[in-house]
């Protein structure tokens, strides 16, 4: 795993960069989803070894990441199913909470 570089950001928006859901900076407070984001930013960042773009990035269109899929062909659908759905930019399209991740996370 390659160092990222930076540092986390403190102030009005806090969180490392690539990592932080878009409601971190748009929405007000964070919410259990907004960690499902974060969490799903890392798997995909050890999966791939790409550092995930800001969040507010990728609510402009035509920005959109490479299929996870292309960059790491070992990966079953179902996970990346399980880790698409984990870093949706609104937040209504994520799981609720860590038990709700928990009951889709596909078993091998």
């Amino acid at each position: 795993v390659r160092p990222l570089g930076g540092s986390t950001r403190r102030g009005p928006h806090p969180g490392c960069p690539g990592f932080a859901s878009p409601e971190h900076y748009s929405r007000g407070a964070p919410t259990p989803t907004s960690d499902i984001y974060g969490l799903g930013a890392s798997f995909d960042y050890l999966l791939s070894g790409r550092k995930p773009p800001e969040a507010l990035d990728l609510l402009m269109p035509g920005d959109e990441l490479p299929p996870l899929g292309s960059l790491n062909p070992c990966l079953s659908p179902g996970l990346l199913d399980f880790l698409a759905r984990m870093t949706e930019v609104l937040p209504e399209g994520r799981f609720k909470s860590s038990a709700e991740a928990g009951h889709f996370f596909p078993r091998a």
